[in-house]
């Protein structure tokens, strides 16, 4: 059996909205993260501060 081997991986969000008033389209696109940017966690309510898992990995956070 052979897998696949990925040389590159990354993650983009590409978001689009419309402007309700005047129906103005816009795209907004963030920078490529790699599994390395990636981090575990949660942000605090109505607040963007971000408080990490203990866990190495998403495997260690699954219940």
């Amino acid at each position: 059996m052979s897998f696949l081997k990925l040389e590159r991986v990354y993650l983009e969000l590409i978001i689009f909205g419309t402007n309700k008033f005047s129906g103005t389209r816009k795209m907004f696109s963030s920078k490529e993260y790699t599994p390395n940017d990636v981090q575990f966690g949660l942000f605090k309510t109505k607040s963007f501060e971000f408080v990490p898992f203990k866990a190495k990995s998403i495997k260690d956070n699954i219940i």
